[in-house]
C-alpha cells in the first residue's frame, strides 16, 4: 500500500482528455463533445472571452466566486439556493448551465446536494436515435443538421440524466413547478469555464469535478 503522499502524486500526474481550439471553432467543438462524445466541456480561457460569449447565449450562469462570498457572508444554504435557482431556470428553459469558476478553485463537493445541486447532473452519455430529417433545420450550438425532407437517419444525441427522474421533485420547489410537475426541457446541458490552464485544472480540480467524464478545452487566440 502506497503512502498518502504518493497517492496524491499519482492523482496530480493523471491525464485527462484535452484539446486546444480557437474561439471561432468553439460552437462546433462543443456540439461534437456533447452530442457525439457525451462529455462535459471544461473550458480553459484566461481571457474570459468564452464567458462573454455565453453571456449572450441561451444560458444561465452560476458565478462561483459570488457563491463562495454568499457562503461566507450568508451561510451555505443561502449559497446553495442561489445555485439551485440558476439550475432550475436552465432545466425549465432547456438552456445551457454555465458553471463559471474564473480563477477560483472551490471544493465543489461541498456544494453538491440532492435538494440544491445534485451530483447526478454530471452524468452524460450518448445514444443513437432514429429521426426523420426536416427541411431547413437550423444548425449551431444545440441545433441539428438537416439532410433534406423524408429521410430517416441515425444520429447520436447527448443525454443528461435529468428527464423523468424522481430527484427533480427534490430539486424543484412548488413555485418552480408547472401545473404541479417538475419540468425539464430538451436542450439542457452543462459546461464549466475557468481561467486555469489545463495542467492546473487536472491538478487543482480533479477532486471537485468528475474529469473522467469531461473534455478540457484550451481556448487560444
Amino acid at each position: 500500500m502506497l503512502p498518502q503522499g504518493k497517492w496524491s502524486a499519482l492523482r496530480v500526474k493523471q491525464e485527462f482528455d484535452s484539446k486546444s481550439i480557437n474561439l471561432k471553432s468553439l460552437i462546433d467543438t462543443l456540439d461534437s463533445i456533447i452530442h457525439e462524445k457525451g462529455k462535459i466541456p471544461v473550458i480553459s480561457d484566461p481571457t474570459e472571452n468564452t464567458d462573454t460569449f455565453f453571456a449572450f447565449q441561451n444560458s444561465n450562469i452560476i458565478e462561483m466566486k459570488s457563491v463562495i462570498v454568499a457562503k461566507s457572508s450568508q451561510g451555505l444554504e443561502s449559497a446553495l439556493e442561489k445555485m439551485r435557482q440558476k439550475l432550475v431556470a436552465a432545466l425549465k428553459s432547456g438552456n445551457t448551465l454555465v458553471l463559471r469558476l474564473s480563477n477560483s478553485t472551490p471544493d465543489l463537493e461541498a456544494y453538491k446536494s440532492d435538494e440544491f445541486f445534485p451530483s447526478i447532473l454530471f452524468d452524460c452519455h450518448v445514444e443513437e436515435v432514429e429521426e426523420q430529417a426536416e427541411e431547413q433545420v437550423y444548425g449551431g450550438f444545440g441545433g441539428k443538421a438537416s439532410e433534406g425532407p423524408g429521410k430517416n437517419r441515425l444520429k447520436t444525441k447527448a443525454v443528461f440524466d435529468v428527464c423523468g427522474k424522481e430527484w427533480l421533485n427534490k430539486l424543484f420547489r412548488e413555485q418552480d413547478k408547472e401545473s404541479g410537475i417538475a419540468v425539464s426541457r430538451d436542450g439542457f446541458k452543462i459546461i464549466v469555464t475557468t481561467n486555469l490552464s489545463p495542467a492546473e485544472i487536472s491538478s487543482k480540480l480533479s477532486s471537485s469535478l468528475p474529469l473522467s467524464k469531461c473534455m478540457i478545452l484550451e481556448v487560444k487566440e
